[in-house]
């Protein structure tokens, strides 16, 4: 992987507002954008005024987007070079914002820079001294309802930003979900800061009361993976660090899933209904994960990972056939047939080997 790459399924933007963020490119936070919306056969003739405020996006969220166009197809250096191209844009633009804007594009170096692989190799050590079983966020989620210490702030989670005057910003966050316990990792202003937050789990983390803890270890630990630091050429990333990088560059959050999780790709769950009915370009197939069989076909597929994205339209699967290894993924609408009931009488998944430079780096 890449410097500082893996911001594990950080939700970056989704592909519309990624259209209306370059529509409003250079405009101030608290600008609307007003668009007068084509008339179509429901409409029939009525011209509708609409505000987009999905458009009044913080500074860091287009220096984000500037940064997210150019390493997607790059690397990360080149990303932030064009961040800090926008970046001086946008002071040209406002000046008399130049701090905030400055803050912001600091805060995506640190973002960008963070070594969640390193980090990650750490909390795993880090939970085998203490039998605990932290496992990294894969998700930004929204926290406007967190607090911390009891009183209300602003975040800026991995790139999910409250408010332009954000006061925290998180890079990395880890959760036990056997203890009920997280904790996120970043700055607050120019000092690092950890906070635990306690009895909580995935779904409740968004209105958790979080605590400034001071743990010699965690603190060490993140300060010494502040930075991207390459590996050595034969230390080979993991799935999940190369989901994390795929997941950046396609701006979509992919959430990883077991035979224990439940998500769903478009209208069927995942895995069991997905693998009951997947084919693989056209061809049955035979997928197993672990001790389960979820259909018989002529070639056997033995699952690995799977993820699914956030907004259930796209499936990748790891999977080992034979004595070879095959990416898969899955973009159509599965051609479900329903009985009356609302129950499904048959489906048919269209999965398709995937060359992905990016996955196909991934140590598995």
């Amino acid at each position: 992987m890449i410097g500082g790459e893996r911001m594990k399924g950080k939700q970056l933007f989704a592909s519309a507002l990624c259209v209306l963020a370059l529509a409003a490119c250079n405009k101030k936070p608290e600008e609307a954008v007003t668009t007068t919306e084509a008339p179509t056969t429901a409409q029939a003739t009525t011209v509708t005024e609409t505000t987009v405020q999905a458009v009044q996006e913080s500074y860091f969220e287009q220096l984000h987007l500037a940064y997210n166009l150019v390493a997607k197809d790059a690397d990360a250096q080149s990303g932030l070079q064009a961040a800090k191209e926008e970046s001086q844009k946008l002071i040209s633009a406002h000046p008399s914002d130049k701090a905030t804007i400055e803050k912001h594009y600091k805060d995506l170096e640190r973002l960008v820079q963070h070594n969640s692989t390193g980090f990650a190799e750490f909390m795993q050590e880090w939970n085998q001294r203490r039998d605990q079983y932290y496992e990294p966020l894969q998700e930004a989620l929204d926290l406007t309802a967190a607090k911390v210490n009891g009183e209300a702030t602003s975040w800026n989670m991995m790139g999910k930003v409250t408010s332009n005057d954000y006061q925290i910003l998180i890079v990395d966050a880890y959760i036990d979900n056997t203890n009920q316990q997280a904790y996120l990792f970043g700055y607050k202003g120019d000092e690092p800061i950890i906070l635990q937050a306690r009895s909580v789990s995935r779904d409740t983390l968004k209105d958790a009361n979080f605590e400034e803890v001071e743990n010699a270890d965690l603190r060490a630990g993140f300060l010494n993976n502040v930075t991207w630091k390459p590996k050595a050429p034969q230390s080979n990333p993991s799935i999940a660090d190369v989901m994390a990088i795929y997941a950046r560059k396609k701006g979509e959050v992919y959430e990883r899933t077991s035979p224990a999780t439940q998500r769903l790709f478009y209208d069927l769950a995942v895995p069991d209904q997905l693998f009951q009915y997947a084919t693989v370009a056209g061809m049955n197939a035979k997928f197993t994960w672990g001790e389960l069989t979820f259909k018989q076909g002529d070639v056997p597929y033995e699952i690995v990972e799977c993820y699914v994205s956030a907004s259930g339209t796209t499936v990748i699967v790891f999977a080992k056939v034979g004595n070879g290894k095959v990416i898969l993924i899955g973009q159509t609408a599965p051609e479900t047939v329903k009985n009356a009931d609302g129950t499904i009488k048959s489906s048919i998944v269209n999965l398709q080997p995937y060359n992905s430079e990016t996955l196909s780096r991934a140590t598995w």
